[in-house]
């Protein structure tokens, strides 16, 4: 069995007595953009239809990026999105988002520890990592946590988000607010994503934050001076 199948074949994919991380379905369209937004340093970008169509798609039906929701055991409730991306490649990289309401409770730190701890039972052979604005300490405390080691270092996206954002909005004649000239938008990894990823990307904050870049953990939108100042940082979560 493949990586991806490992990945793909439960609907719950592990769970505590608090959470679960369960297989998205299309019902969670809704709550998945509206954590990504709420979490998004560039929030207009997903005001765009089109782009939240590539992405659900690619979320939903490709092979490039497994995503599950997490969830709060009692009442069911929808509290973020975790995502396992490159599954193909042989080094997985993490990330998550979670809703600003749910954020500070330990949640991101617990849905972490379960996806690392379960991935390492289904594939003990694949390398992990995650990525993070080097300035997101709550991030890095949660990594470090779960055996991260810094491994490298790469410029910061918001460049190459700010440019892509413009390009989709000129093509299907919709600008988002946000990315005029002069102004500096970020989303690591396409904003989770990513970005969801941060893609906001970008998967992961130290009591439950927000995002890591393609795991970038964060909960309010950088200014240009912190942009330009920034870097993102490589973790690989060892063993």
């Amino acid at each position: 069995m493949t990586t991806i199948d490992e990945l793909k074949k439960d609907n719950i994919f592990t769970e505590s007595n608090n959470i679960r991380l369960r297989k998205l379905t299309g019902e969670d369209r809704s709550d998945f953009f509206r954590v990504l937004k709420a979490i998004s340093s560039m929030p207009a970008l997903y005001e765009l239809d089109r782009v939240n169509e590539l992405i659900w798609k690619e979320i939903l039906f490709s092979d490039t990026v497994i995503a599950f929701a997490v969830e709060k055991k009692e009442q069911a409730v929808y509290v973020g999105n975790c995502m396992v991306k490159h599954p193909e490649a042989g080094i997985l990289e993490l990330g998550i988002d979670i809703a600003p309401e749910y954020q500070n409770h330990g949640i991101a730190k617990e849905a972490m520890r379960l996806l690392v701890g379960k991935i390492r039972l289904l594939c003990p052979d694949q390398r992990l990592i995650s990525r993070m604005y080097s300035d997101n300490d709550r991030s890095r405390h949660i990594i470090l946590g779960l055996g991260g080691v810094k491994i490298a270092e790469e410029p910061a996206e918001y460049k190459e988000a700010a440019a892509l954002a413009e390009a989709i909005s000129t093509a299907g004649g919709e600008k988002p607010a946000g990315t005029g000239a002069g102004e500096n938008p970020s989303e690591p990894d396409g904003g989770e994503k990513p970005a969801g990823a941060d893609s906001g990307e970008n998967p992961a904050e130290p009591d439950g934050g927000e995002r890591t870049a393609g795991t970038e953990v964060r909960s309010e939108s950088p200014s240009a001076d912190r942009l330009k100042n920034t870097h993102i940082d490589v973790f690989e979560i060892r063993p």
